[in-house]
């Protein structure tokens, strides 16, 4: 697995972050079984026809205080399935949009 991360601050409480990460197995014959259900190809999962998977997303973060992070982050994922799959190329990429709230006790 490689996973590449730059965090830029924008400000002493904001900050931008861009993040690729790839896994699997880049074998043409032998898949890895990444079960992304119904956020892959509709309501369905590769099964082990997955190669490779790959995701490429940016994030904007608060700190409102030392306690607090509030992120946000856009991004899209692809898949790279076995030559011998079923499956179609229009079912290996996906757009994904989040947000999260952090809190320390």
């Amino acid at each position: 697995m490689d996973s590449f991360e730059a965090l830029h601050p924008l400000s002493e409480k904001t900050y931008v972050v861009a993040r690729f990460s790839d896994i699997g197995t880049y074998d043409s014959g032998e898949g890895y079984h990444f079960d992304g259900k119904i956020t892959v190809g509709g309501n369905s999962a590769f099964g082990y026809d997955a190669k490779r998977f790959q995701r490429l997303s940016v994030g904007l973060g608060w700190t409102p205080n030392p306690r607090t992070v509030i992120k946000a982050e856009v991004g899209s994922d692809w898949y790279d399935v076995i030559d011998a799959s079923a499956f179609t190329p229009r079912d290996d990429d996906r757009w994904l949009a989040g947000m999260e709230v952090v809190l320390a006790f």
